[in-house]
């Protein structure tokens, strides 16, 4: 009987850590793009809306450019919002680069 309530905790013990782990994310089919965002308030506000509306993830940003990811969920989307911007694609498949980027560096930090 005590094997058996030690052997059910033990289980219970791992089962709560196993539902504790939070999802393993993937960045198949993300996209980045450096959006060059003007210096017009209208400009600058129109793309605030957009990245709030959309609750896009931001990379970085200076003062002439923001650099964001975007689900290929809400490509078409960030697509039709950004027709009056000068955009460049960094990434074409986030997930692709971050393997490509891993396995070239496999082996280096030994």
């Amino acid at each position: 009987m005590k094997l058996s309530l030690n052997l059910i905790s033990a289980f219970l013990g791992v089962a709560s850590v196993a539902l504790a782990l939070p999802p393993k994310v993937t960045y198949d089919g993300v996209k980045v793009f450096r959006i060059d965002i003007g210096n017009s308030p209208d400009q600058v506000a129109s793309f605030k809306d957009l990245v709030s509306k959309l609750d896009l993830a931001l990379w970085g940003a200076d003062s002439t450019h923001v650099d964001l990811e975007v689900p290929k969920n809400k490509l078409t989307a960030f697509r039709q919002g950004i027709e009056n911007f000068v955009v460049s694609e960094m990434h074409k498949d986030l997930g692709a680069s971050i393997r490509a980027e891993s396995a070239s560096t496999e082996g280096q930090c030994e």
